[in-house]
This record gives C-alpha cells, structure tokens and sequence, in this order.
C-alpha cells in the first residue's frame, strides 16, 4: 500500500475496532545480538518463485471465490501498535484483520506489511508500553505457526512515510530483537523500498530521485544482520517517472517508454533494473512486495495514461492490450530476474472499491475540492474480472516458474521451514506444561463469597494466561481514557457513567476472566449479570465452574449504547459448597467484533 492511514471509532465508553496502544511493560534490549537465533529466509527451490495475493481479506476471498484457486500465500496489513493484530479494524484502505487470515488461510505463507508510522518515534525512544507491543506482536505470530514475510515499515523510502532515517533504524533494532528474544523463528525480515521514480539522468542511475528528503536508500538500511530480504513496489514503472518530454507526450504512453535514457533497446525499464542491481549489491533475496497494474479499470476495459486527476482523459483499452502493456512486461521482469526475485505478491483487488482509494475523476468538482482521488488513482486490478486476463494469468503461473497454489506443496518446501517449525513447536509445549501447574489467586486475597455479587474487574490475580486471557495486548481504559484501576495489567476496564463503577469492555470472542468463589450452601441459584452493548447485534459468554461448563450461554443483549446495561437473569443454576474457580469465557462476537461489556455479576440463592 502507497500510503495507510489510521482513524478510531470512539462507542461511548468504548474504542470499537482499533486495538493501539499501551499495555504492561515488557524490556526488549534494542542492542540484543539478533544473530543469536536461528534465522530463515524460507526460499522456495531454485527456479520457482512464491507468488503471494493481496492485499485484503475481502479481497482475497472473492479471488478464491471466482477462481477456484487456493493460494499458497496471501499478503496482509497491520500496525506495530497491535491494529488489526488480534482483531479486525475495518480501516478505510482495507480491513487489517490477521485473525480472518490465520482462520481462513492456516496453510499459506503469509507476508504482513507491518506500518510504522504512528509509532516508531516511540519505538526508538524505547517507549515501554509501545516496547511491550512489538514484543506481544511477536509473541502472536510465532503462535500462528507458518512462516511470516514481515515488511517491517514498508516503502521506508518513501515521501509518503516521512520516516526519519535514524529512528526508523532504532525502531527496527527493537523489532529484531523482539523477534530474537521470543526465538520467533518463524518470522523472516523484509526491508522494503519502493523505488519510486528513481531516476536516470543521461544513462546514470540515480536512487535518490523521488525518496524522503532526496536520501540514499541506504540511509534506511538497519543492516545485514537485522535483514533477511530485500524489497520493492512495482506499479505503473516505468510510465510514472519518463522524462517530462515524454511525460507530456500526445496521447499519453509513447511508444518504447519514452527516451533512451528510461529504457533499454528492448523496451526494459533501466531504473527498475538497476533498483535490482543496487538490491542485488546487499546479497539477499529479493520480494516484489506490491505489484499492481495502477491506471487500469480492468472490467470496466479503461486505462488513464496519466497521474493528473483533474483531467478526464480515460480511454478504452481491451483486455489483450491490458495485458500487453502491463502484464508481458511485468512477467518478463521477474523472470529476467529470478535467480533474484524470488517472491511476488500481486495486489488483486478493486482499489477504488474502498473509500480510502476511491478516485471519481469525472467528477472533477470533487476532485477540485479533495473529496475524491485523495490518494491517487488506482483502478481495478482484478485479474478474473477479464477472461482473457485471467486465462494469461494463469497460463503464465503455469510456466513452472511459480508456486502460487496450494497444491503446489507446501511449507516444507520453503528453506528452512522444517526446522523452525520443530522448535516453535518445542517451545510451545513447554509453555503449556508451565501453565498447568500455576493458578490464579483472589483478587481480595479471599475467595468471593456465594451467595453475594462480584465486580467484573475483580478477577483474580497472576496475570496473562493464568487470570485471563487478553486477545489484544493493550489496556484500552488505561490508554484511551486514563483510567487507573489495574493498569498494569491488559484487561480492558472502563467506566459506567451512570453508576461511576468499572466495567470489563473491549471484549473479543476467546477471551476469559477467572473468579476464585466460595460457595456457603449446596443448593439451587439465579444467576444475574449487568451486561450491555452499544450495537445492534450483541455476542455471548459461558460460564464454567473448575473448567466444566455450568452456563452454556449467556446473551449480552443490544443496549445499542456503551452507557446503557440491563441484567441478564438465569435460573435454576446448582452450586456445591465449597471453593471453586468460575470462568467467565466469551464465545460470540456481536457488531464491533465484540461481545459486549460486563459490569458485574451475582448469585442469589433460590
């Protein structure tokens, strides 16, 4: 993606979506010896290359869908701020949701594009709670057990990032050693450039056309120990960045590309080929990490030979020319350099589908007045839109040169896989052999009395994976609204403001709270909770007692307001005397992609 913007959704007392932020502190050293781990680059053998789709969930369910074609790996968005990590954030661009892709994609390889901007000052600065983030991100994706390409602040070049060398490198050091500290041998590196326009001035390359602040892309570089591959963007190269002469040509396009100084004799892009040969300097594979044919609307059969969005000059162009002027040329770069290239992931989507991406340039009073093509023109890059398109598409994956299925093998062929798949599963073993034996304690270091009503945010203590289980790794009411009531930990607590009293909120589907209780008598109870929802559609809990189910379901109902709660009665419920461990678990999400929110909740002997 050229550019990724973040915006939050504020429900009443709640955050809906965005899961950025704070949480408890966790050291990583930036100065770690990264080359303390074992490292991977998951190569695909020789002579193949691993083609990726992208670069949205939707996106890529409707390729699925239309093509019958499971891919062997898909590309996917998030934030270094845990957006879009652990839940879904429905962002403008595209939705980040790694959950839907680890859910519906669990034997693709998966490339993360991991966006930077909104925190890597802080990273650099060693801003703990952004720290413990990068650390929890980590921590999530070795648990997705597959191997992860993680474009860690994609396109660091660009004008469109503003990243300031020095910190972008201070902040990747502390990713790194994120990723070497959890032993995360499942992540692989990608430093990305995008290369945008890089110049050639009488024949002589020139990489610092077009970047931040005119820099070398070497000023970006964190180094070789910190980098597993090397990347770049392939849009509408070379046509964006001919000579003005060429630029301003009749009709758009000339023929050959424009001047001799942009191409070779057979109509090659020389800056794109000498991007290759700076890349090839550093003696790391190479991963085109967004390609997309940028200017085309593919079923619609339209091309614009230009960038201006204030001048309607859209042609009609048929699916071979398409082809011809787009995808022949594209193919024929990857594979003039594939002992380099060796992986691909083409954007498949309808760009301008979202309104982040929408670009209406008939309307060229919006335009005038920014409320269209605020990020350029894009188009619709749908290969299966166009029969012929999606016919040479597939013809030309077909060539033996490209791993783009399923079928096609799996994760054992890619270098390295095998051996970091037996120690990711060593180390998980151990971890739940370790959680067996601990246990949760009362949070009033007694257990709560039954009968008798218990606050949600008194849930025991002993923390992460022992009281509960939190899937987004932040404290939402200590971050977004100062509440001070258990901050230290990652259970998300706001305020009810009609009673003043905390609430359990930002709930997702697989999160739980453990209460150590008491119970005074056998015998039979109602069970009352004060539930509530800002949605239309709400989600559900069960209750287990001493890990066996006592409540199959509990219905959060649709308050359709974060201020608003109703009690949920349950009759007939059976306790034994004695002290037992209640678990509150969430089971359903409802709008949001969240269950609801607890205020509290009692049992009243019958």
């Amino acid at each position: 993606m050229k550019k990724r913007t973040t915006t939050s959704a504020i429900l009443g007392v709640s955050l809906a979506a965005l899961l950025g932020g704070c949480g408890a502190t966790s050291k990583v050293e930036p100065n770690l010896d990264v080359t303390s781990y074992k490292r991977h680059q998951f190569l695909p053998p020789q002579g193949k290359t691993l083609m990726f789709i992208g670069q949205d969930i939707q996106t890529i369910n409707e390729f699925v869908a239309d093509t019958g074609v499971q891919p062997a790996a898909v590309t996917a968005y998030a934030s270094a701020d845990l957006t879009g990590v652990l839940n879904a954030f429905p962002e403008s661009h595209g939705s980040l949701d790694i959950p839907a892709y680890a859910e519906d994609y669990p034997n693709a390889t998966l490339a993360i594009g991991l966006w930077l901007k909104n925190t890597y000052k802080k990273l650099a600065e060693g801003h703990p709670r952004s720290v413990n983030n990068v650390d929890r991100l980590v921590k999530h994706l070795k648990g997705l057990n597959r191997p992860i390409m993680l474009r860690i602040g994609y396109e660091v070049d660009g004008y469109w990032n503003n990243y300031h060398p020095e910190e972008f490198k201070a902040a990747w050091k502390v990713i790194t050693a994120a990723i070497a500290k959890n032993d995360a041998q499942n992540i692989t590196t990608v430093w990305q450039i995008a290369g945008y326009c890089a110049s050639m001035e009488n024949s002589v390359f020139t990489e610092t056309q077009n970047s931040f602040k005119g820099l070398d892309y070497d000023a970006w570089y964190p180094g070789d120990e910190h980098v597993d591959w090397l990347g770049l963007s392939y849009f509408s190269q070379p046509r964006d960045c001919l000579s003005d002469t060429a630029k301003n040509a009749a009709g758009g396009l000339p023929s050959a590309f424009g001047s001799l100084s942009d191409v070779d004799e057979q109509g090659n892009s020389l800056a794109l080929d000498n991007i290759i040969a700076y890349l090839n300097a550093k003696d790391k594979p190479i991963f085109v990490a967004e390609a997309s044919p940028k200017y085309y609307w593919i079923e619609r059969g339209e091309y614009k030979p230009d960038a201006d969005t204030t001048v309607n000059n859209l042609q009609k162009v048929s699916g071979e020319q398409i082809w011809q002027d787009w995808y022949e040329p594209f193919f024929d770069f990857l594979e003039r350099h594939q002992q380099s290239i060796r992986a691909v992931s083409y954007i498949n989507m309808h760009w301008e589908s979202f309104a982040g991406w929408s670009c209406d340039i008939t309307n060229t009073r919006a335009v005038k007045l920014g409320l269209t093509c605020k990020d350029g023109i894009w188009g619709d890059a749908r290969v299966q839109v166009n029969p012929y398109i999606k016919q040479q598409f597939f013809n030309r994956l077909d060539n033996g040169k490209y791993i783009y299925r399923q079928e096609d093998g799996g994760f054992d062929q890619l270098s390295g896989w095998t051996e970091a798949s037996v120690a990711i599963t060593a180390a998980t073993a151990v971890k739940s052999e370790i959680a067996k034996v601990v246990k949760s304690s009362p949070f009033h270091d007694k257990p709560a009395a039954i009968p008798g009503r218990i606050q949600a945010q008194e849930y025991d203590k002993g923390g992460e994976g022992v009281a509960y289980k939190d899937s987004s790794g932040i404290n939402h009411g200590a971050n977004e609204w100062g509440i001070r009531f258990r901050e230290d930990e990652l259970v998300d607590i706001g305020k009810d403001p009609e009673t003043e009293s905390f609430v359990v909120g930002w709930t997702a589907k697989g999160e739980w709270l453990n209460y150590s209780v008491s119970v005074a008598e056998t015998g039979t109870y109602t069970a009352n909770f004060r539930l509530g929802h800002g949605g239309k559609k709400a989600g559900s809990f069960k209750v287990l007692l001493n890990g066996e189910t006592l409540i199959e379901q509990v219905n959060i109902p649709a308050t359709k307001s974060w201020e608003t709660y109703q009690v949920v009665s349950l009759e007939e419920i059976t306790l034994t005397q004695g002290e037992h461990l209640l678990t509150i678990e969430f089971t359903a999400s409802g709008d949001y992609n969240t269950p609801g929110n607890i205020d509290w909740f009692e049992f009243i002997q019958q």
